[in-house]
């Protein structure tokens, strides 16, 4: 029997890779709907996409180039 990976299935085996892969992330950043309320080594990633890079208050940034 041939081996039928379906869009359900790869989206499943994604998602259970990205959450291994982001356990090494989450160490110095919170995610999460309480991820703002939330302090720790580096920013929160809550709301990341769509925010202005080095916008997160009580964090020391870097210059941009």
């Amino acid at each position: 029997m041939p081996f039928v990976l379906t869009a359900a299935s790869a989206l499943a085996a994604d998602a259970q890779r990205g959450a291994q892969v982001f356990k090494k992330c989450a160490i110095c950043h919170a995610s999460g709907k309480a991820a703002e309320g939330r302090k720790k080594a580096c920013p929160h990633l809550s709301g990341l996409f769509g925010r202005r890079a080095g916008s997160v208050d009580g964090f020391t940034y870097s210059k941009s180039t």
